[in-house]
């Protein structure tokens, strides 16, 4: 049962802490963000537009739309709602969709503060200007994961992903006062127009699938400061709305590259710990039948400290938590079909493209 004791010691290491914009009362004014260039890159993003670009309720100095070769009415719907739509050009050899969109965005944005948002992310009341003051206490480069509001059941599978990511930023563990993330969420980061450029800005990553942990490595590499926030309380986003394919294609496309371009002691420690959950969850019957007092009381305490991070990344109740041995399963293998199509099909699927990924050992772009 030592696995067990292991097990519950380390998701109590690295989950000590998660910063969030819970209670947070911001100070400044609805207006006072006059500085500020939201950046929004998009392809076939029609609805969610709806949703992110009527959140926006500060009056900031602009909101450009990267409408990337959209099929729909991406573009129109910007428009209706004020936005500067930038059309970004061919997508060159060598760079993905993504960080092609971000980079062109920051090329045309004329604020002093450059907000990178996914267009599946949404504004919370007062959020903007809460994200803002944390970025002008913190400096650098602020990456905020949003709060996971969840609507369906099969978007209760998601929860894992999330606790994994987390873990993988090195930021919320027991000594997170003595050390330095070491990587950074990629729905909504923050920084100067003049540091993004000064490292490089997405163009130093131009190649990379999970460009978030990519860029954050490239800054920390070259002396620039990270801060790593959950959102809850400033932003929230719907993750794959459309059904559970969508779901399946959307962690397949990232989370094999995201692994490997996790640091190795903290790839280790998520490594171990989940090694120790799935002895755990296949031989449960055994255990029980062993010794049914300790292994509930394991189980409940497991549920309980899942439990503390769950409710702060997403609306994932305490039923997701005691369900974790169904989601460590899937988990698992929708990790096995990333790493599959990474490394040996070298090739993903995502929003109508076939993403080729380069599974050769990343430069940090000294």
């Amino acid at each position: 049962m030592s696995f067990l004791i292991i097990t519950i010691a380390i998701t109590a290491f690295l989950f000590t802490y998660i910063p969030t914009f819970q209670f947070v009362v911001p100070s400044k004014r609805l207006n006072g963000l006059r500085h500020v260039s939201i950046i929004i890159p998009a392809r076939n993003e029609e609805k969610n537009l709806v949703n992110v670009l009527s959140s926006i309720k500060e009056q900031v100095h602009e909101v450009l739309v990267i409408d990337d070769h959209s099929t729909d009415n991406t573009a129109t719907v910007a428009k209706r709602f004020g936005a500067i739509v930038i059309k970004p050009g061919h997508l060159p050899n060598g760079w993905l969709g993504k960080s092609w969109a971000c980079w062109n965005g920051a090329k045309h944005a004329t604020g002093d503060v450059l907000v990178f948002l996914d267009a599946d992310t949404v504004i919370e009341k007062n959020g903007l200007c809460k994200m803002i003051e944390r970025f002008e206490k913190s400096g650098g480069f602020v990456f905020i994961h949003p709060f996971h509001k969840v609507k369906k059941m099969y978007e209760q599978l998601s929860v894992m992903f999330h606790f994994v990511t987390f873990a993988s930023m090195g930021a919320f563990h027991l000594f997170q006062q003595w050390t330095t993330p070491k990587g950074g969420f990629g729905q909504c980061f923050i920084c100067s127009k003049r540091d993004y450029f000064t490292f490089g800005g997405h163009e130093a990553v131009q190649s990379e699938v999970v460009e978030n942990m990519a860029f954050a490595q490239h800054v920390l590499a070259n002396d620039g400061r990270v801060t790593c926030i959950g959102g809850k309380g400033a932003i929230s986003m719907r993750m794959y709305p459309e059904g559970l394919i969508s779901l399946i294609n959307g962690w397949t496309k990232s989370f094999a590259s995201g692994a490997a371009a996790t640091q190795p002691l903290y790839l280790f420690i998520i490594s171990v710990w989940i090694t120790g959950m799935m002895t755990f969850v296949f031989q449960l019957p055994t255990f029980i039948q062993k010794s049914p007092l300790p292994v509930v009381t394991g189980y409940l305490l497991i549920a309980i400290l899942l439990y503390r991070v769950f409710h702060t990344v997403g609306s994932f109740g305490f039923l997701a938590a005691l369900l974790f041995p169904i989601h460590i399963l899937f988990f698992v293998s929708i990790f096995t079909w990333s790493f599959i199509q990474t490394n040996f099909k070298k090739s993903v699927a995502w929003k109508g493209r076939q993403i080729e990924v380069d599974t050769r050992k990343r430069k940090m772009f000294k």
